[in-house]
């Protein structure tokens, strides 16, 4: 058999390059099929319940040591971040009892001086967490580092995966320049390098993310070769209009989508990540840009929710209205009683947005599809 497999492989190419294009083929539709059927099924188990959310966006500070360009939380600095015990008394609501993942930020989170007793807070009152998300600006070597091997450990005891991601926007001035603050990248480098070459001891998963706006897009490939020359995971997103982070003023000075100019320079970008790497967060990322429209999944459509550091609510940090405080009032009825609200936000708001941007929407899968088996059938070529 053996024989025969080489004998087609070397002396008839053309058939094994079809053989390869149609197992390619296969493998993909496939994926896709049972993507398919495991939204089928949550679609009718959407309808016959409410469901409880399974991801939480918990930003436990407005407080930060940067003026990012593309946020206008300073604005907020001031304002007194609620008590851990007020927090555990809003986990303790039964709203609360099906998440499985949270993200951890802020603000910079590593400014909170006993954080890793937010950690364990999580850890006690929600009982089907598996995942902590934890983002950081990545300045406080020292502080950041000896956190994070006691939450490492706390993690671990109780079998909970922990990711570590970094912000990352530039190299040297370019990330000064995106953050606000001058002489701040050997730091952030230091940082990182230091996760990195320690992994198991800080993290599960470590990565960087690097946010996009006018003022690094030029230089986006210097952070894309950083990223490779360490070894190190990267993501991107585009900066956008942000609840959360009240940047709506600012938008203008940040955004690539308000410039012809860079927003091309940023579809050229993802479209090269694309073809790169086959990856669907940057398929759906040009995808967002091309067609003014997003095709990616969001967590936070169906199965989100987010307590900002005052306790307010909402669905998602991005889109979202506060829908109510969770200390004033039970966080199920408040979640409850704006489910229409919800449906109204993914109609109408869901569609504009670019954040959270993972896998591809199932009604544009097959789109990815096609084109993935194109330019897999040129390379063969």
């Amino acid at each position: 058999m053996k024989k025969y497999i080489k004998y087609i492989m070397f002396d008839y190419p053309y058939v094994s390059l079809k053989i390869r294009y149609i197992t390619k083929k296969i493998f993909l539709y496939i994926k896709y099929y049972k993507r398919r059927t495991r939204e089928f099924l949550l679609k009718i188990s959407r309808k016959l319940y409410i469901n409880k959310p399974k991801v939480l966006q918990f930003p436990i500070t407005y407080k930060c040591n940067f003026d990012c360009v593309m946020c206008g939380m300073q604005k907020m600095a001031k304002e007194k971040d609620i008590d851990i015990h007020d927090i555990e008394e809003i986990l303790s609501n039964k709203l609360f009892n099906q998440i499985r993942s949270v993200g951890l930020n802020g603000g910079e989170p590593f400014i909170v001086q006993n954080l890793e007793d937010y950690v364990k807070i999580l850890i006690k009152k929600l009982p089907k967490l598996k995942y902590i998300y934890l983002i950081t600006n990545g300045y406080l070597t020292d502080r950041i580092l000896t956190k994070l091997r006691i939450i490492k450990s706390e993690c671990k005891k109780h079998n909970i995966r922990l990711t570590v991601s970094v912000s990352l926007d530039g190299i040297g001035k370019t990330h000064d320049i995106m953050r606000g603050r001058s002489n701040i990248f050997n730091n952030v480098e230091n940082t990182c390098i230091t996760i990195k070459n320690n992994q198991k001891e800080f993290c599960d998963d470590f990565g960087v993310i690097c946010t996009i706006t006018k003022h690094n897009i030029i230089n986006i490939n210097e952070v894309d070769y950083w990223a490779t020359k360490n070894n190190v995971n990267i993501a991107y997103n585009i900066a956008t209009i942000h609840k959360r982070l009240f940047n709506e003023d600012r938008y203008e000075d940040f955004s690539v989508l308000t410039d012809d100019y860079y927003k091309l320079l940023t579809i050229e970008w993802f479209y090269y990540k694309f073809k790169q790497t086959n990856s669907e967060q940057y398929y759906n990322l040009y995808r967002y840009l091309l067609d003014n429209k997003r095709i990616a999944k969001c967590d936070y459509q169906n199965d989100g929710i987010t307590i900002l550091p005052n306790g307010d609510l909402s669905f998602c940090a991005t889109q979202s209205k506060i829908i109510g405080n969770a200390l004033s009032e039970p966080a199920n009825l408040l979640f409850k009683n704006n489910i229409l609200y919800r449906k109204q936000l993914m109609e109408n708001k869901c569609a504009e947005c670019s954040h959270y941007s993972g896998t591809v929407s199932i009604n544009k899968y097959e789109e990815y599809i096609r084109e993935l088996l194109q330019a897999y059938n040129y390379r063969l070529r």
